[in-house]
């Protein structure tokens, strides 16, 4: 159960990369948050216009959206971010794989 959050936090982390630049960690250290946050406002949002229905189905075209959306910011930033984590700490790497 535990490991949905990881994997949201990790999904995310090339979004908050971007929406908290004056923070130190980039936002690293509130990527599950912000992970389930965005997720769940991409449902509530797909809801509301009618989009999707509140249902199993709409939340996870919702998650659908969210790691597409991730998948194209790391795809635009790919060295950009993969530099940041190199420079800031070689132990970011460990950190990154102890999401899963």
């Amino acid at each position: 159960m535990v490991y949905h959050h990881h994997a949201i936090g990790l999904a995310d982390l090339s979004l908050v990369y971007f929406l908290f630049p004056a923070l130190a960690d980039r936002g690293y250290s509130l990527s599950r948050v912000a992970g389930l946050l965005i997720w769940s406002y991409l449902f509530w949002i797909f809801t509301s216009l009618g989009l999707t229905q509140n249902t199993v189905g709409g939340i996870l075209f919702a998650l659908c959206v969210l790691i597409v959306w991730s998948a194209w910011v790391i795809k635009n930033r790919k060295s950009e971010i993969i530099n940041w984590i190199l420079a800031k700490s070689p132990n970011r790497l460990s950190q990154l794989k102890s999401y899963f």
